[in-house]
């Protein structure tokens, strides 16, 4: 099956490295005009080298003011994929305020912030589009150290539900979320 995507514009979130870094280069392949979005600078030229359509921008996801400064300035998306996101490992009971704060900012937090920026954007062209959101089994089942980590993939996977209701009955819009077994 051939797959092409000539003629749009894919925003992939952490696309420096891992699932990012390919599904951002299958895109390309397919024809996708691909902004790659990471927060890793030396990621992104690895990346820029291969030769391939790719607008890299450098970005933390986890900054909500700063996010919504760049997505302003980028210009249509047809298809986005959230896959940005923070698996550090710790221990329920040592667990800190600031790093339940990071881990949602950018595995939650950002998923809301950037695809409502998209979504307005194509509500305004009066086009539908495609969102993928990268979540983790960890949402789904309990995984040792990785509790907080897969309380926001779980919140991640409730968020898509909801989007795929709200935006489904417009015939339109594809709202998907898919397990990484990366844990």
């Amino acid at each position: 099956m051939e797959i092409k995507f000539e003629g749009k514009i894919a925003l992939v979130t952490g696309a420096g490295k891992g699932i990012g870094k390919n599904i951002a280069i299958k895109l390309a392949e397919c024809g996708a005009e691909v902004i790659a979005i990471s927060r890793t600078q030396s990621d992104l030229d690895d990346l820029s080298s291969l030769g391939y359509n790719i607008r890299p921008i450098c970005l933390d996801v986890g900054d909500w003011n700063k996010t919504q400064a760049v997505l302003e300035e980028l210009g249509p998306v047809d298809l986005l994929v959230n896959n940005a996101g923070i698996a550090a490992p710790q221990l329920i009971g040592e667990i800190k305020e600031d790093f339940i704060n990071s881990l949602f900012a950018v595995n939650f937090n950002a998923v809301v912030n950037i695809s409502q920026e998209v979504i307005n954007g194509m509500k305004r062209r009066g086009k539908g589009g495609a969102i993928v959101n990268i979540s983790s089994i960890s949402g789904l089942k309990g995984v040792p150290n990785h509790g907080i980590y897969g309380a926001t993939k779980a919140a991640l996977d409730q968020l898509t539900r909801n989007m795929a209701v709200e935006f489904g009955p417009f015939g339109k819009w594809k709202i998907l979320v898919t397990q990484s077994y990366s844990c």
